[in-house]
């Protein structure tokens, strides 16, 4: 009988699973065949494939125009995405080019769905791990992201197989995976920069423990790996600029964070480009030291204003549903058609998962800070707390770099897989204390009934 139970389970477990895959997929499929974007070769994505088109025609890498002429090398965008795309890329561009860059793209995103599971299930187990999948594979930003010429999705890819890869090389003690967890890291920081640092974050899951049941070597091994996979840009950098970086990254990054609540003088209006409507920009953001002394200024003219921007709306800003800059809601470029804006099962899942959106964040946000008590339900055993406090490692990492630097939106939609695993830790948590407080009042109660 119990036997015939566990192959039932086993049966829906499957059929779930399957479910999940399928609707991840369709729903991918479905909305990249039925989006009509506004010019999507635009903005980022025109530098993206300039870089590509120039590698692929003059072996340079430059956002400059594509034309006749060899254009001059840069090192103003990190080479992971442009060198994704570089077998897709024609000139000009046309639909099936494309068409075939978004279908690379759901095939990451569905990689994503299936990591997410993997990276959940040894912490809330398979059947909650599924629904983490699940709503990783119907969340509007992810999905949304597979339509655009744009970082997100091989970002979130990369991030996602590097947190489960290092699981993997720690609790299993393999070198190799280790290596393999720094080359993914490198990868990651390739595509998007932000990542670079997140090496020096990994140190204090060493000592978070008295019996260092993550060893130090095993960081060595990472770091090695992330250092050789990033060392060809940073050479080829100071061999083509004279720099390793290019300087104005960053400080773009510190001049756009500087503007409470993403507005100009308080200009709603100007809510998302303040710094397209200030007269100064050209002083504030001529050099490093520049934007520093504006911060500084701005510190001391408005203290609390700017310390509560700083301090409490920046990360929220960072997690919040709206992408600001551009056009609102999951939306980066201007859409002409989505199915997300059409009635139909495409917008429920939109519905719903805005609607859950406040009680995700909360929740996950609770989780990136119990992570770290001794001894706390949300992480009972080794594993478990190893994954839980990685997980709150990369979520304090990034809201500590946006609130220095520009907490677009956009930039906090990688995290959305680990929001969602995050927040079903909580609520698993809060179920089994609510189950065993039942149980203890309910043995209570029967003493008494007992004894009377």
């Amino acid at each position: 009988m119990l036997n015939m139970i566990r192959k039932r389970i086993e049966f829906f477990f499957i059929l779930f699973a399957i479910f999940v895959l399928f609707t991840s997929f369709y729903l991918r499929i479905k909305v990249i065949n039925e989006t009509v974007i506004n010019r999507p070769i635009r903005a980022d994505a025109k530098g993206y494939y300039f870089y590509a088109m120039n590698v692929k025609q003059y072996g340079v890498y430059s956002r400059q125009e594509f034309s006749s002429k060899k254009p001059i090398p840069d090192a103003l965008c990190s080479p992971g995405f442009p060198m994704s795309i570089l077998p897709f890329v024609t000139f000009p561009p046309s639909i099936k080019m494309v068409w075939d860059i978004q279908r690379m793209q759901v095939l990451l995103g569905c990689a994503t769905v299936i990591l997410a599971y993997l990276i959940a299930q040894p912490c809330i187990g398979r059947w909650m791990a599924l629904l983490a999948a699940f709503l990783t594979g119907i969340s509007p930003h992810l999905v949304s992201c597979t339509t655009y010429i744009l970082t997100e999705t091989l970002f979130t890819f990369l991030m996602v197989l590097f947190l489960w890869i290092f699981m993997q090389g720690i609790q299993h003690h393999k070198n190799w995976l280790l290596c393999l967890a720094g080359i993914t890291l490198g990868l990651a920081s390739l595509t998007r920069p932000t990542l670079q640092y997140f090496i020096f974050a990994l140190i204090p899951l060493a000592f978070v423990n008295k019996r260092r049941s993550v060893p130090l070597k095993h960081f060595f091994i990472v770091f090695l790996f992330f250092v050789s996979t990033m060392a060809p840009w940073f050479v080829r950098n100071y061999q083509v600029t004279g720099q390793l970086s290019d300087s104005r990254l960053m400080v773009s990054t510190l001049h756009h964070g500087i503007y409470p609540d993403f507005t100009y003088n308080n200009d709603p209006k100007t809510k998302g480009f303040p710094y397209r409507f200030d007269p100064d920009i050209n002083n504030i953001a001529k050099d490093m030291d520049s934007v520093i002394n504006e911060i500084k200024r701005r510190f001391a003219n408005e203290p609390y204003r700017h310390a509560y921007w700083y301090l409490i709306k920046k990360p929220l800003t960072l997690l919040s549903w709206d992408i600001l800059a551009g056009m609102g809601d999951v939306f980066v470029y201007p859409v002409i058609k989505s199915p997300y804006l059409a009635p139909g099962w495409i917008r429920g899942t939109h519905r719903v998962m805005k609607a859950l959106h406040g009680v995700i964040l909360t929740l996950s946000l609770l989780a990136t800070v119990v992570a770290w008590v001794p001894h706390a339900p949300l992480a009972r055993g080794k594993t478990e707390a190893f994954v839980c406090r990685l997980l709150s490692l990369i979520m304090l990492y990034f809201i500590a770099l946006h609130v220095v630097g520009a907490p677009f939106p956009r930039y906090g939609v990688p995290l959305r897989p680990i929001m969602y695993i995050q927040a079903l830790m909580i609520a698993q948590m809060i179920g089994i204390f609510w189950l065993q407080k039942g149980k203890k009042h309910k043995g209570q109660g029967d003493e008494q009934i007992a004894d009377s």
